[in-house]
């Protein structure tokens, strides 16, 4: 005997598993789609931290350059002991040679030797850092809007430096440029100050396989660093193409390094 009541319950069973299946099919899209978010987010702060460390390299790069001096060609040392000449000739290069005297040394100042003031505290970067007395910071330098592309830009041409299992020239290529556009986002800042002189613990060994620790002074530097990535879209300038955009990412760091 057939029941009418039954009368289709097969549709409406198919239409509710096909609602439920569809909830399910929408919920893992999102979940997909905000974990790849996630992970792009993830790589954006890594990168901008690399940049970060990068400036606090370049920062201490920059005090040993400045506290070696400039460089002077050997034939203007005509004025100094035949020994000290002898010497410096031995440690040219390209018929050049550094000399590192105390004028050389980075101090803070406020203004460049051509009246120009040498940090900028409405720089975002400087901002960023609570811990600074913003009416009293006086700085030896400060380095704005540094691009990090630039800076590995030579690694990047060399195709032997790429390492990419995608099959066809075509397809890495794109890879590549794609790679190239995402990472000139981000730029770095630095600025550094000359806090005197400390003291440091030296280590250092013999022939004799023995060593012991001299304890010397140095000059103390406490350098500032940023790793910020630029947002908003592409612009004409294809070196540095979101370098007037605001700043999405911005991550501070600071270090104290100890120079003799």
């Amino acid at each position: 005997m057939k029941n009418n009541n039954e009368k289709g319950f097969a549709l409406v069973l198919s239409l509710l598993l096909l609602v439920v299946m569809s909830l399910m099919g929408g919920a893992l899209i999102v979940i997909s789609s905000g974990d790849h978010q996630s992970n792009n987010s993830s790589d954006q702060y890594q990168q901008a931290f690399y940049a970060a460390e990068t400036a606090l390299i370049e920062g201490e790069k920059d005090i040993l350059n400045k506290m070696m001096g400039p460089w002077t060609q050997t034939s203007a040392l005509g004025s100094l002991d035949p020994n000290v000449q002898a010497f410096l000739i031995s440690m040219a290069v390209d018929n050049r040679v550094r000399i590192t005297t105390l004028a050389s040394l980075p101090i803070n100042r406020d203004n460049d030797d051509a009246g120009q003031p040498i940090l900028n505290k409405n720089s975002e970067c400087f901002k960023s850092f609570r811990n600074i007395d913003r009416t009293q910071f006086k700085a030896t330098n400060h380095v704005e809007s540094q691009h990090f592309y630039q800076l590995i830009e030579e690694i990047l041409n060399d195709d032997d430096n790429i390492i990419d299992t995608l099959e066809g020239t075509t397809d890495k290529q794109k890879k590549v440029d794609a790679e190239i556009f995402q990472l000139k986002r981000f730029y770095f800042e630095y600025f550094s100050t000359y806090l005197g002189v400390a003291e440091f613990k030296a280590a250092g060994s013999s022939l004799k396989k023995t060593s012991t620790n001299a304890q010397t002074q140095g000059h103390a530097y406490k350098i500032y660093g940023c790793g910020i990535m630029k947002g908003g879209s592409g612009a004409s300038n294809q070196l540095e193409p979101f370098k007037s955009n605001e700043n999405d990412i911005l991550i501070p760091l600071e270090t104290v390094v100890i120079v003799g």
